[in-house]
């Protein structure tokens, strides 16, 4: 475990949401959040993702924080017949941490979102029900649940994506 710890690294994990904000793209998403995106949506998407990231905290026992975070927004390319855009959310994790340490909160990040929607209903706490950007949670196809992955080990889905193969939850 010292080797390991010797060759520790910034550690990322990285969030991917949808929203269909009836016919509200990007651009709609970045300009209502202010010129400083120090407004909601991009305000709630950030405290959602730090309060599920505390959540994963408190059950994997290994203590982090975000150093920074990243939020980048993908409309569908051009002539998909979809609404749906995607927010993918990046943080960067303090201290640096081990992998066994990441692979840990990796873990309980995932746990804590599969139990009621912390990330959701933190948004909707935050932004209320009514934001045409709330998070809707999907899967990128019918194997592989990639919403959630660290970053840097090459599982994470691509940046480009079709919301025409993606998979989201019955109403």
């Amino acid at each position: 475990m010292k080797a390991e710890a010797a060759f520790a690294k910034p550690r990322s994990l990285r969030l991917d949401y949808a929203f269909s904000g009836g016919g509200a793209t990007c651009r709609d998403f970045w300009q209502a959040s202010g010129p400083k995106q120090t407004q909601a949506p991009i305000t709630a998407w950030r405290q959602a993702f730090k309060q599920l990231l505390a959540a994963g905290e408190l059950l994997s026992g290994v203590p982090t924080s975000v150093a920074s975070m990243s939020v980048v927004c993908n409309d569908p390319a051009p002539g998909t017949q979809s609404d749906y855009r995607r927010v993918s959310l990046t943080a960067q994790l303090a201290p640096d941490l081990t992998l066994d340490e990441l692979s840990r909160v990796f873990l309980g990040v995932f746990i804590a979102d599969d139990k009621p929607d912390i990330f959701v209903n933190a948004f909707v706490s935050l932004a209320g029900s009514n934001s045409p950007f709330q998070p809707i949670p999907f899967d990128y196809n019918a194997t592989f649940d990639f919403y959630l992955c660290p970053v840097g080990f090459g599982i994470c889905a691509p940046y480009r994506w079709d919301p025409n193969s993606a998979h989201f939850p019955s109403p």
